[in-house]
Order: structure tokens, then sequence, then C-alpha cells
């Protein structure tokens, strides 16, 4: 698949800062890492003094679950869909998890239930060892999660559902949460929160005004429609490719890159070969 840009030389203006989704968007789960061109991209947009940052769903715990913080020396991240954000070096810089009585709320509705809740924060947790939860946590390359209830000083700014045979819950609309439908799970999160405000904060935090965004997610979509380039995967769900015009090939085809590429948005191209980012 290619971008959906007719003329691939039309201008796009120039960013201070560029944000990768991880999950299917910069990360390939299939191969297990960071395709190398997407190594390769990164290093040469911080060549050229652009900041490089992470913007995901995951919070911290996970980020250093997956091992995608000791690939490459981020400027920056935005965790919990914008709950978290963190500058150089991993500094906390923002913090705004959900209420604990909601997050008590959820976690009492699901028990009910027998629906398992895959939660993080501070802290990273699942409810139940299930089928469905094994799927999950394969298919998003996640492992060695503790499986337990949460205690008193856990935070939370994400918590999931996660069931084999996915129905809507209309009963987990718990006062200032938000419900997000995703391919593999339904995400709860604060309702006042996104990525794009995340993102805000950090741009704040650096002095910049401008950026960039790839995202293959609804809870990328507010990213994206912010961005001065927001470019959607060509793997993403339907639901965001129907609001994002600009779409890139899909992360196994090291997307990414070739957009980049194609549109001038990197230098001339290095001889060397490419560094792996692979975590095999």
């Amino acid at each position: 698949m290619t971008s959906r840009t007719e003329d691939k030389n039309r201008p796009f203006p120039a960013v201070e800062a560029v944000f990768f989704d991880v999950d299917g968007t910069l990360y390939d789960h299939a191969a297990g890492g960071i395709p190398d061109l997407h190594m390769k991209a990164m290093k040469d947009l911080q060549g050229q003094g652009i900041k490089v940052c992470l913007c995901s769903g995951r919070c911290m715990p996970l980020l250093e679950n997956l091992g995608i913080l000791d690939l490459f020396p981020f400027d920056g991240v935005v965790a919990g869909n914008g709950s978290y954000v963190y500058g150089e070096k991993g500094r906390l810089i923002y913090a705004d998890p959900v209420d604990p009585r909601a997050a008590a709320d959820i976690f009492r509705l699901a028990a009910a239930q027998n629906i398992p809740v895959f939660a993080a924060g501070n802290r990273v947790l699942v409810t139940e060892m299930t089928d469905g939860v094994r799927d999950l946590f394969e298919r998003i390359s996640v492992q060695n999660i503790p499986v337990r209830n949460p205690l008193p000083d856990d935070t939370f700014a994400v918590l999931s559902l996660v069931e084999e045979n996915r129905r809507l819950h209309p009963e987990f609309a718990v006062p200032g949460i938000r419900l997000l439908e995703n391919e593999l799970s339904m995400d709860m999160m604060k309702d006042d929160l996104s990525k794009y405000e995340g993102i805000r904060r950090l741009l704040d935090y650096y002095g910049l005004s401008s950026y960039m965004a790839f995202g293959d997610a609804l809870n990328d979509l507010e990213m994206l429609e912010h961005a001065d380039v927001g470019v959607a995967m060509g793997n993403a769900q339907k639901e965001l490719l129907e609001r994002i015009p600009e779409v890139c090939p899909p992360v196994t085809e090291s997307g990414i890159y070739v957009w980049l590429k194609d549109h001038g948005f990197l230098s001339v191209a290095s001889k060397e070969p490419p560094t792996g980012g692979s975590l095999q």
C-alpha cells in the first residue's frame, strides 16, 4: 500500500518534533522489533535537530516491558494516552492518572462479571489470566505481568477490559471516564485527556510549536488531527483511516521511513547499512 498523497512532492510544513505511536506504528510485533528503516529515519530526524518522541497508550512500565526505551535515545515520552509526560532522560514532567475512586468502580464492575482487567499506570497488572489475556499479551509482545488485584498505592492511567467475545459495556460509563473501543480491548481512561494533551505539554516544556505524528488506532485520532502533519499507518483501524487523509504504507513495509523519504523529510541517505532495532 502506498500513500494516498497524489503528488508526493507537494510541500508539507517543517516541524520541530515527531511523535510516534508504538504498537503497530513504530514497532512491528510480527518482526519483534523496530524495523531497521524506522531506526534509520529516527536517527536522521534527530540529526537534523528534530525532537524524536514516543506517544503511546502504554504506560512507562509497559514501555519498559517491551524494551523499546533501550533501542533509541528518545527526546521525550507521552505515556498512558497523555496521562504521563516525560522529558529528557525520563524526567517526569506531568502526571494525571485516573481518580482512584473511578478505578475502584471499574475493578468492582469487572469482577462482578468475571471480566479480566489489564491495568497500567505506575504499576501494571492483570486481574485474571485467561486465554483472551494470553492472546492479547502475545499480540502486543507483553510478558511477565503480575496477576493480582490492585493495591492502595497503585495508580492507573489505562484500564482495559479483555474479553474473548467482545461486546459493548455501557454499564462501565463511570463518571469522568472515557471508553475507547480498540481492536483488542475496550480501554478506559480519563475523559479530559488524550495523546494530544500530553504532546501539548511536552511541546510547551521544550518551547516548541509544531509537530508531526504517526499512528494506527483510534486513541491516535486527536494527536493526528491536531498535528501540523498527521499520518495514519496503512495497517490502521478502519475508523481512523476514514478520518485521516494522509496514509503511509504499513509498519511491515517500514511505512514511516518510506513516507518521510518520499516527502522530503529525510536528509540524503547514508550509504551505511541501517542499524537494527530488533529485540531478538
